[in-house]
C-alpha cells in the first residue's frame, strides 16, 4: 500500500495548488497527473480532447495512475479521474490516503471562471448548469474513495495541507 497522498476533487478544489503545499510541509515530490499525462503524450489536455476524445483520455488517465501506484508523493489528479471504475479500484486498493477536497458548486465555479489559464476541456465547453449536474454527479464518486474530506471553501491552501496533516496523522 503506498504511503503517498493522492488528491481527488472536482476542478477548481486546488488539488494543483494544495499539492505544492503539502510537498513543501513534507518533502514528499509532487506527481501532477494531468502533467504526466502531457509529458507521456506530448499533447496537452485540450488536445487530446479534442483530436482523440474523451475516452482515449480516460485510457491514458489510468495508464498513467497505473504508473505511479509505487511512488511515494502527493499525487494531484484531474477531477475526472474517479469516473472509470478502474481507476477507483487503484485508488483505494493502492494508496493509503486518498483525501476529497470538497466545496460548494459557487465556490468551485468561481474558481473556474477566474482562472485566466483554464486549460479544462469539459469547463470551457459546458454551461454553468451542465457543470453543476458534472459536480453532482461526481460527488458521490469522490465520497466512494475518499478516506478524508476536506472543506476547502473557506480555507488558504496553506491551511488545507495543515488540517490535511493533521486529519491523517490522527
Amino acid at each position: 500500500m503506498n504511503d503517498g497522498i493522492v488528491l481527488v476533487g472536482f476542478m477548481g478544489s486546488g488539488k494543483s495548488s494544495v499539492a505544492q503545499a503539502l510537498s513543501q510541509q513534507t518533502s514528499l515530490p509532487v506527481v501532477d497527473l494531468d502533467r504526466l499525462i502531457e509529458t507521456t503524450t506530448g499533447q496537452t489536455i485540450p488536445t487530446i480532447f479534442s483530436t482523440q476524445g474523451e475516452r482515449e483520455f480516460r485510457h491514458i488517465e489510468t495508464t498513467c495512475l497505473r504508473q505511479v501506484i509505487n511512488m511515494p508523493a502527493i499525487i494531484s489528479t484531474g477531477g475526472g479521474i474517479v469516473l472509470s471504475e478502474e481507476n477507483r479500484h487503484i485508488l483505494k486498493a493502492s494508496f493509503k490516503t486518498v483525501v476529497w477536497l470538497q466545496a460548494d458548486f459557487d465556490t468551485y465555479y468561481k474558481r473556474i471562471t477566474e482562472d485566466k489559464q483554464n486549460s479544462r476541456p469539459i469547463a470551457n465547453q459546458s454551461s454553468k448548469n451542465d457543470l453543476a449536474k458534472i459536480e453532482q454527479e461526481r460527488r458521490v464518486l469522490y465520497e466512494a474513495v475518499a478516506d478524508v474530506v476536506i472543506d476547502v471553501s473557506k480555507l488558504t491552501v496553506n491551511q488545507i495541507a495543515s488540517q490535511m496533516l493533521e486529519s491523517i496523522v490522527k
